[in-house]
């Protein structure tokens, strides 16, 4: 209906209860959405901002990201220090073999100390395949133990170090 034909009957006495204009200001929103009159918001950052709770939901996100972070940056199994020492293990395969090199980093300020380091290799299983002990004296230059096993699927390497006494345990994974 056209307004011409609405005033024609509106003068005739017809009351119109029903006003368009009216109708379309308080229009819901997702009505707005599907008419294309409202945009819909874009961008996680947004959404979640906008969204009920969602300021709560991104800090949760960021203090999670923060928290692997920084356990990915800090977390070393396979570096500590004993007595002193700060040491380091690593194991690698090659060929038929496994490799493993205990490092006792270079300490002038330390004085000669006994150690000893109980190499432990660990198959797929969790399972101990080999053990061996290695002992040598530290006298203030960098000290290396190395070891080898077969190679028996070997996944870890666990190393229990004692140092003048105090004892720590470091773990490496094969690198293969």
């Amino acid at each position: 209906m056209d307004d011409d034909a609405r005033k024609k009957l509106e003068e005739q006495g017809v009351v119109f209860y029903y006003n368009r204009e009216e109708r379309l200001k308080r229009m819901p929103e997702n009505a707005k959405l599907y008419n294309g009159e409202l945009k819909r918001k874009t961008g996680f950052v947004r959404v979640l901002l906008d969204a009920p709770g969602g300021k709560q939901m991104l800090f949760v996100i960021i203090v999670i990201i923060g928290v692997i972070v920084s356990l990915a940056v800090f977390n070393r199994p396979n570096e500590n220090t004993v007595g002193g020492l700060e040491t380091s293990v690593k194991a690698f395969a090659f060929e038929d073999k496994i490799y493993v090199n205990v490092k006792f980093d270079k300490n002038e300020k330390a004085g000669n100390a006994a150690v000893s380091a109980e190499v432990s290799a660990i198959n797929g299983e969790n399972a101990v395949a080999d053990t061996k002990t290695l002992t040598g004296e530290y006298t203030g230059e960098e000290l290396m133990l190395r070891t080898t096993f077969s190679d028996f699927e070997i996944k870890q390497v666990s190393v229990k170090t004692i140092v003048n006494g105090e004892s720590k345990t470091l773990s490496a994974s094969v690198e293969r």
